[in-house]
């Protein structure tokens, strides 16, 4: 079953002997590419139609969006498309073109006060459901947004994804108006 697996991700993506080939076939203008951001392991750029492109080294992030191109769901930015570019005596890079979705501070400001409350009952933001509700004073915006937060860890959860990388900087607001993570990655290596 594993090597069903492993077949199945090598198929799913193609390998391109250099970026400009995976841009054209997925037509990117380079010049007009807008920097967003780095990461640990790669950068971000807007691609200006909707979607961003990701340019990473971390190959268990790109085998992640290789399982997830062209499926939708509510809470992580759609994927859609991946390639590998193998680089003549250096390690592949690995591109992800992915769902652009708008920064907004109030993830933040509600993220620090949720990691605050958790904190203060004992229990890591990954088992929210253990979060007592009742005990707390919670206004509607805040018991949204933890329940969107537990969705997207149960989402990473049920995709295998053991320890999703869930913090301020890797969220935002999709077209669905729903929070989503676009920094699909698992922190276990």
């Amino acid at each position: 079953m594993k090597q069903y697996i492993k077949r199945l991700l090598r198929e799913s993506f193609k390998t391109y002997e250099s970026k400009n080939e995976f841009y054209k076939e997925n037509n990117i203008d380079p010049d007009n590419l807008s920097y967003l951001g780095s990461g640990d392991f790669g950068e971000a750029y807007s691609i200006g139609d909707g979607r961003v492109l990701k340019k990473t080294t971390s190959k268990k992030e790109f085998e992640i969006a290789s399982e997830l191109v062209g499926k939708d769901y509510d809470n992580l930015a759609n994927i859609y498309a991946v390639g590998e570019v193998k680089l003549f005596n250096y390690p592949s890079q690995y591109l992800i073109i992915l769902e652009e979705v708008e920064e907004d501070s109030n993830i933040e400001n509600s993220y620090y006060q949720l990691e605050e409350l958790t904190n203060e009952q004992g229990i890591s933001m990954e088992y929210l459901h253990y979060l007592d509700m009742d005990e707390l004073d919670l206004d509607d915006e805040m018991i949204d947004f933890i329940n969107q937060i537990e969705d997207i860890y149960r989402t990473c959860h049920n995709l295998g994804i053991v320890s999703p990388d869930i913090r301020p900087e890797n969220l935002g607001i999709g077209k669905n108006g729903k929070i989503k993570l676009f920094d699909i990655d698992d922190k276990r290596r």
